[in-house]
């Protein structure tokens, strides 16, 4: 063969023009089938089109040929490596070893033995490697990879960074990096390496998925977002990416983008059981429950055994009242894995909504002994005994909260047993205790000004003393005339939003107090504002009455007025009721304030039917006297309504056949505020 030859076929192989390299060392090997050098170059293209079979013969041909030849040896062993002949590659390594020392050959054999799982012997010859070149980047690399499964984070992160010293510019080593970064629970640096490698390297795809993995873990979501968002822009069109950006929609509340975008990893990759079961969890967050077990079911049908799926199935049949089909679901998943927390945690709930509550507390106490989440067994634990009205056990579990650890709800709760069991000592010092830490704690609050009418003692919790002094009758006939301003405008409003999905209408949602309606969920009405007419001037509205309302009482030491937060957020939602319709009474845990804005009160009801009816009875807190103060107001189209969210309120059931339509809303210091009402 020519040299100008020779440059020819290189410069086809460097081009990746394989087929014809191909064609052009096979003429010249045919030609002289005993030439070392045709033999290689022929022999060097197979290799690169995967032909190793073929490519193996040749190499093996050359070695007869020529003894000497490093290069036909090290082909010959990546032959057979590619063939998972990995014995015989090794003898082939080493004979080129005899030949003269390479780095590159003492790093293949290290890779030899990595996949034979013989991680010392590995790790001695990426040494020798080193030993011959210390900046050889695959043995610094390979090195390290041995170091980060075998649980040597230190040793791991050395030789990555410096494989990335040796050669910067390769993705492949800052992803390797990062993802020991990100196994070792160093997020913020991981970060960085995963954005360089991405840099490096745009269509390398796990990079995109590690890096939201690892902003998700900051909660810093739409971060999350914009940089998968990145990889679909650069035309990567990958199962596993649509999932992780519905992974941050979900996060976002972007449910309807999820729900796109996890179809699309679904076309993608039809059995793809983590992408039905998000599905799921969409449609549970929109109050789409049989949706979201559709598509639990779907997952479960792929993989039996996917305990996720089977636990989020459970769930969801529980928040539909199907209690013997959940309790059901759970066994199967606890016959798979019976130390799975969630397992555990849903069979207990299982049981105790089938009111078996002696093995639910055997599960509950399983779960506490296990150690896992133990203040989460623990507090569902007390709350089955609080259901029960065993005070005294609920209160034994709920102090074994650490107290920095408990939620407001578990402290209001502390104190109601403390009544409920006539503890009033315990109950008066608790609250003392409480008020040091928060004094914004709505239940508490509630039982609070309870305890103090039905005892005479004084009321030490300094959010609301006295809620009913503080409810806020008006109508607003005048301001909706003034802004012309029709109220079945506002039905035409949240229908429009239905039907753009931005929020749903569902039938006594779960969770909710509804009961013979339906109400509006996922979405915060007010959201939109900006679009719609009749809420941007119902929000308006509120938030003026608000102000006169803190002004009037500008004055008060208590913390429902100086708390408030300045920049408030107003959480607004629809409600229609049908013949008989009501709501529980309850309280807005998560709130200052709340309101209720009347759109269709029905005129042939009798008073004090369709009524909103105040109490400081609730929680079925004990009675120590006969009576308890009340207030019911009977409102017209056009009312509102203001009152201290720890103010116990229901809707008294009315018989008429035409509907009752309303607007509740909280005023908060955030959006995690939950809706009540």
């Amino acid at each position: 063969m020519k040299q100008k030859d020779i440059e020819e076929i290189i410069n086809l192989i460097k081009s990746q023009n394989l087929d014809e390299a191909e064609i052009l060392t096979k003429a010249f090997y045919d030609k002289d089938p005993k030439d070392p050098i045709a033999i290689n170059l022929f022999g060097s293209v197979l290799l690169q089109k995967t032909k190793f079979l073929e490519a193996r013969e040749l190499f093996l041909l050359s070695t007869k040929i020529d003894n000497t030849n490093q290069s036909s040896f090290y082909n010959l062993g990546v032959s057979l490596i590619n063939l998972q002949e990995y014995d015989e590659a090794l003898d082939v390594f080493l004979q080129a070893i005899d030949i003269k020392e390479s780095a590159t050959i003492y790093t293949e054999i290290g890779n030899i033995y990595t996949k034979k799982s013989e991680d010392q012997l590995a790790i001695d010859y990426y040494k020798k490697a080193l030993k011959i070149d210390n900046k050889f980047a695959k043995a610094l690399n390979n090195l390290a990879n041995i170091y980060e499964d075998t649980g040597n984070y230190k040793k791991a992160v050395k030789y990555y960074k410096e494989a990335i010293r040796s050669q910067p510019e390769n993705s492949l080593y800052h992803y390797n990096l990062a993802v020991s970064l990100f196994n070792n629970n160093e997020e913020e640096l991981s970060i960085n390496y995963f954005k360089k490698a991405i840099e490096l390297n745009s269509r390398l795809i796990p990079a995109y998925i590690y890096v939201s993995q690892a902003l998700h873990k900051q909660k810093n979501y739409q971060e999350a977002l914009d940089i998968l968002k990145q990889a679909e822009l650069n035309g990567q069109n990958n199962a596993q990416l649509y999932f992780y950006i519905a992974t941050s929609e979900i996060h976002l509340g972007q449910y309807n983008e999820g729900l796109s975008n996890l179809e699309k990893a679904i076309d993608l990759k039809p059995d793809y059981v983590e992408a039905y079961n998000n599905l799921g969890i969409i449609w549970t967050k929109k109050g789409q429950y049989e949706l979201a077990i559709e598509q639990f079911e779907t997952a479960i049908a792929f993989d039996n055994e996917h305990i996720s799926s089977l636990n989020n199935l459970g769930y969801t049949l529980l928040k539909t009242k199907k209690n013997q089909l959940a309790l059901e679901t759970f066994k199967e998943s606890y016959a798979i894995n019976e130390k799975n927390i969630d397992t555990i945690l849903g069979l207990a709930l299982a049981y105790k909504n089938n009111e078996n509550f002696d093995e639910a507390i055997a599960l509950y106490k399983k779960a506490s002994n296990s150690g896992i989440n133990k203040s989460r067994a623990n507090t569902e634990l007390a709350d089955l005994y609080f259901q029960i009205n065993d005070y005294e056990n609920a209160l034994k579990f709920y102090i074994t909260v650490d107290e920095e650890e408990r939620s407001q709800q578990i402290n209001a709760k502390i104190a109601e047993c403390f009544f409920n069991m006539q503890d009033i000592e315990s109950f008066s010092q608790h609250v003392k205790n409480t008020v040091k830490k928060d004094k914004v704690n709505i239940r508490l609050s509630a039982i609070c000004a309870y305890a103090s009418e039905q005892l005479n003692i004084k009321n030490d919790y300094p959010f609301c003393k006295n809620p009913l002094d503080l409810i806020e009758y008006m109508n607003c006939e005048d301001e909706l005339i003034e802004n012309n301003i029709a109220l079945d405008q506002f039905n035409l409003e949240i229908k429009a939003l239905s039907d753009e999905k931005k929020t749903s209408l569902i039938w006594e949602p779960s969770g909710r107090t509804t009961r013979g309606g339906f109400s509006t969920i996922e979405a915060n009405i007010f959201d939109y504002s900006h679009e719609k007419k009749c809420i941007g001037f119902l929000k308006d509205l509120i938030l003026k009455k608000t102000k006169i309302f803190l002004k009037k009482n500008k004055n008060s030491n208590e913390t429902l007025f100086s708390d408030f937060p300045l920049k408030n957020y107003i959480n607004g939602w629809y409600v229609n009721f049908k013949k008989g319709g009501y709501q529980d009474s309850h309280i807005h845990p998560h709130s200052f304030l709340s309101g209720v804005f009347y759109i269709d009160v029905p005129s042939d009801i009798n008073k004090p039917e369709g009524g909103i009816e105040f109490s400081l009875h609730g929680y079925d807190y004990k009675k120590i006297k006969e009576a308890i103060s009340t207030k019911i107001i009977n409102p017209r189209n056009g009312d509102l309504v203001l009152f201290p969210s720890s103010l116990f309120h229901r809707t008294i059931p009315f018989s008429s056949i035409n509907d009752r339509n309303v607007i509740a809303f909280d005023l908060m210091d955030s959006k995690d505020g939950r809706k009540d009402n």
